[in-house]
C-alpha cells in the first residue's frame, strides 16, 4: 500500500500480523530453559530485549484489527503485566567478549522472577494456537 506521496506504508492488519509474529517468537523464546532463551536471543541483553519484544503484545490488544478473542487478549495482558513487573530494565550482556557476555545473560534468565514467566509464555502459547494458525497462514499468503 502507498500513501499519496507514494511511499510505502503498512496497512494496519499489516502491522497487526508482524507484531503478532514477533510477539509469539519472543513467546517460544520465554518458554525456553535460560540457557536455550540466551542462544536463541544472540546472546545480546537477552532480559531486556525480551521483555522489549513481549510489549509488542500492548499494540495487539490496542489493535483495532485482528482475531484474538476476548480470552486471549486478557491472556496476554496478565502476561505482560507480569512481564512489566521483572526488575531487568537496564542492559547486561552488552561485553564484546563472547563468554563474559553467555555468563551476565545466562544470570539474568537464572534469576528466580524468570521461572512463572517462562510457565506463563508456554501457557500463553497453548491459548493463542488458533491465533498463530491463522498469523502463519497469512505469512504463507505472501509467499
Amino acid at each position: 500500500m502507498t500513501d499519496g506521496a507514494g511511499k510505502d506504508r503498512v496497512s494496519a492488519q499489516e502491522a497487526f500480523e508482524y507484531a503478532y509474529k514477533v510477539f509469539f517468537e519472543t513467546l517460544e523464546i520465554l518458554s525456553q530453559e535460560p540457557a536455550q532463551q540466551v542462544r536463541l536471543n544472540g546472546n545480546y541483553n537477552t532480559a531486556f530485549e525480551l521483555i522489549f519484544h513481549a510489549g509488542d503484545g500492548r499494540y495487539l490488544l490496542a489493535s483495532d484489527v485482528g482475531y484474538l478473542s476476548d480470552k486471549q487478549k486478557a491472556a496476554i495482558s496478565h502476561f505482560l503485566d507480569d512481564v512489566e513487573r521483572l526488575p531487568f530494565k537496564h542492559h547486561s550482556g552488552r561485553d564484546d567478549d563472547p563468554g563474559v557476555r553467555f555468563e551476565a545473560n545466562l544470570a539474568d534468565m537464572l534469576h528466580p522472577c524468570w521461572k512463572p514467566i517462562r510457565k506463563q509464555a508456554s501457557e500463553l502459547i497453548t491459548v493463542l494456537a488458533p491465533a498463530t494458525l491463522l498469523n502463519k497462514g497469512y505469512f504463507r499468503s505472501l509467499e
